[in-house]
């Protein structure tokens, strides 16, 4: 069982239709036999609270559903201090604890990442675009 990030990503309009499609495929296959991690990146928790969108896609609602599919499948939600940071400079600690209360029972702290891992993350991101 690995950690999975979901973020948005910055790519084109049908490739993130596409990629957020068979996220729920996927996912949706996979069952409820097994809890899964997945970190979730600061655009997605503000996507969900503010129900944003950006003209063309229901980011909000997208947002939503996988927190919703979470709470069915109980899997574990993983955030850090740099999302906290990050909430922080747009919402109070009380709406930081609303904004997360959808999946309060889900949620697992994990430490920020070292700059091994973000040096390993960024040659990886590299690799995978060549």
């Amino acid at each position: 069982m690995g950690i999975k990030m979901l973020t948005r990503p910055a790519q084109p309009k049908t490739k993130f239709l596409y990629f957020m499609t068979a996220l729920f495929k996927r996912v949706f296959a996979l069952g409820f036999a097994m809890a899964e991690k997945y970190y979730i990146d600061t655009s997605i928790w503000r996507d969900y609270y503010e129900d944003r969108s950006d003209g063309i896609r229901p980011l909000g609602e997208f947002a939503f559903r996988f927190f919703s599919y979470c709470i069915e499948s109980e899997s574990i939600i993983l955030y850090s201090n740099l999302v906290l940071e990050e909430l922080g400079t747009a919402y109070s600690g009380d709406e930081i604890k609303k904004i997360m209360g959808i999946v309060s029972d889900l949620l697992e702290k994990v430490e920020n990442p070292s700059e091994q891992q973000n040096s390993d993350a960024k040659r990886l991101k590299r690799k995978s675009r060549a």
